[in-house]
């Protein structure tokens, strides 16, 4: 039965095989985080603002979480959970804001789907890099920017260049902000200038658009 499955369905059961909720973990075995830095990393985790749903507008300062566009913003507290927030909807732990973030973003794309033109999102300082021969990326487009359409991804500068979803496979995240895939059987990347980056973002919509477009059979 191995045999006659796909590599994105092999992946994805391992995505969700593990998957660990920090905050269950944090509630069955309580511990003081330090008291610098607990809310270091969560831009590359949580993508989009709940009270202005503007994606990749968190940015980080020390033990604060806020948002660009409307100024809303949490604090984490010493038990690792959100304390102080201003943002009108309140989450437990930080899996249940991506929960609710993988939602909406499921409902922009299908949006996308049913006729939007306009991008759901994209990012600057973005480059694509392909191997011809599945060892080294050895072709870079410049960098500019990238945006996601829900059918497809963008890459607008110097030198333009648009991929399909419906071409791509393998999608995967390679040391934590690096995006892979296929497009046939070339080995491709999308890599980010700036470290905020989220890669996770891209990752979500990208393989969450493949399942709308059903790409890729659930397991």
């Amino acid at each position: 039965k191995i045999k006659s499955i796909q590599f994105p369905q092999i992946n994805q059961v391992f995505q969700t095989a593990f998957v660990q909720n920090e905050g269950d973990y944090l509630g069955e075995h309580p511990r003081r985080l330090p008291a610098r830095g607990r809310a270091e990393g969560l831009e590359h985790t949580l993508f989009l603002c709940p009270d202005c749903h503007q994606y990749s507008s968190m940015i980080i300062d020390d033990n604060e979480l806020s948002c660009t566009a409307c100024d809303s913003g949490m604090r984490i507290g010493p038990d690792g959970f959100p304390a102080e927030s201003s943002f009108s909807g309140e989450f437990r732990d930080i899996a249940a804001w991506d929960h609710w973030q993988q939602e909406r973003l499921e409902t922009d794309i299908q949006s996308a789907l049913d006729g939007g033109n306009a991008p759901i999102f994209s990012e600057r300082g973005v480059r694509i890099a392909q191997s011809s021969d599945g060892k080294k990326f050895d072709r870079h487009w410049p960098w500019g920017t990238l945006e996601f359409h829900g059918d497809r991804i963008v890459l607008k500068g110097k030198e333009a260049l648009e991929l399909r979803l419906a071409d791509l496979s393998g999608i995967g995240v390679q040391n934590s902000e690096e995006i892979e895939f296929y497009v046939g059987n070339v080995l491709s990347k999308i890599e980010f200038e700036r470290e905020e980056a989220c890669s996770y973002k891209w990752y979500s919509a990208m393989t969450k658009a493949q399942s709308l477009l059903r790409i890729v059979d659930d397991f």
